[in-house]
């Protein structure tokens, strides 16, 4: 009964495997998608240690399943064994295939310390208290780095009122066609936000996404100068510039008031839309 399963569940895993091989190849867009969601898995000791006990607990229960010959945890097992295998394939998305591994860890690992006898109730809750103790430090150490980013980039994890304004306006007043231009954090919300397209944004969503982010960098340089700014615009398509508190960041004084091919198009106290002219 198992083999049939698994026969009918590798094939018709294969066909969305061949499709992703075949666009990947032929077609230019997402051939340079997958270059840029570029992301390798690390040597097999971190993914060890990074499981650790649970990893462990999991490793015990699929030996109980196993033995047990049961039935409902194959997929788990399966689950289980192919991934670490898949996780060094030749691909560039290794670490994307890791996605949901969590799953049949937990559940395995959940299964196998139900199973552990214990000599006493006293011993056992000893036991659960050392592993759960253990545990600890990994937990605070991933809250205390992102305590630490926030203190560092505090204004990274949220916006101002005057961009939510503008957004409203962006929304109800620039076509879908529009492309904007603006700093990575507020790229990231626009098309949250609006119907908008934005020049550069999420990383993984973005073609070049390294090279886009180093030219608006330059663009909102005060430094830059006018045939320089309305060169990268046009040949890139853009019809608005987004100027906030973020943008001036990356300068600190910038000021497209002065260049001809912008146009104020929305303002408020600290964000101004441009149109390019």
């Amino acid at each position: 009964r198992v083999y049939p399963a698994v026969s009918v569940f590798v094939l018709t895993s294969l066909i969305p495997l061949s499709h992703y091989l075949f666009v990947s190849k032929y077609d230019p867009v997402f051939s340079q998608y997958v270059n840029t969601m570029s992301d390798n898995s690390p040597n097999p000791y971190s993914f060890i240690l990074g499981y650790g006990i649970l990893g462990a607990a999991a490793l015990y229960g699929a030996v109980i399943a196993w033995k047990k010959k049961d039935d409902k945890m194959f997929l788990l097992l399966a689950w289980l064994i192919a991934v670490p295998v898949l996780l060094y394939l030749p691909v560039s998305f290794q670490l994307h295939l890791s996605l949901g591994y969590h799953f049949p860890v937990v559940v395995l690992a959940v299964a196998g310390l139900t199973c552990i006898k214990f000599a006493s109730e006293k011993r056992r809750i000893l036991c659960f208290s050392a592993v759960l103790l253990i545990s600890i430090p990994s937990s605070l150490t991933f809250m205390r780095r992102q305590v630490d980013d926030f203190r560092k980039y505090p204004l990274d994890y949220c916006l101002y009122n005057d961009d939510l304004k503008a957004f409203k306006w962006m929304d109800e007043n620039i076509p879908e066609s529009g492309v904007v231009v603006s700093a990575l954090q507020t790229s990231m919300r626009i098309p949250a936000y609006t119907k908008c397209r934005v020049y550069a944004g999420h990383w993984h969503q973005t073609l070049n996404c390294a090279n886009k982010l180093q030219e608006v960098r330059r663009f909102f340089t005060n430094t830059t100068g006018s045939d320089e700014r309305k060169l990268f615009l046009r040949r890139n398509g853009i019809k608005y510039v987004y100027c906030g508190p973020f943008e001036k960041r990356l300068d600190g004084r910038t000021d497209l008031d002065k260049e001809r091919c912008l146009k104020p198009a929305y303002k408020n106290e600290s964000v101004t839309v441009y149109s390019v002219d």
